[in-house]
Formats: C-alpha cells, structure tokens, sequence
C-alpha cells in the first residue's frame, strides 16, 4: 500500500511498522486524530463492532 516496494529497505527487520509506513509513503497510517483512547471510547468502539457483526449474521452471541 505504499507508494514505494518493501525490497528497497536494507534491514527492514530493524524498523518498526510506522517507520516502515513513512519509508514507503504509505497512506494507511496518516492520522488526523492524535492521543489515547479511555476505556469509554474502547468500549463503544468495541460495542459497535459487535452490533454491527451481530446484524451482518457474522457473530453469534449466546447467554450462559
């Protein structure tokens, strides 16, 4: 997904995922959104997630 191959790097094992990203002028990691996420926001994102697996039949969530 970059605009460069991932065989032009020497040592690519000694580079981490984002440095990788912005070697190969990568788009998948530009954020407009910088900061952490609370355990409000991971639980809805989490919640949202589920919901909308559970209304694409993909999750099936059962009581014990």
């Amino acid at each position: 997904m970059g605009k460069q191959s991932v065989k032009s790097i020497p040592d690519i094992f000694n580079h981490s995922l984002l440095d990788l990203a912005k070697i190969l002028n990568s788009d998948n990691f530009d954020m407009e959104y910088v900061g952490t996420l609370d355990k409000a926001a991971i639980h809805r994102i989490m919640a949202n997630t589920k919901e909308e697996l559970m209304n694409k039949n993909e999750l099936i969530q059962t009581c014990v």
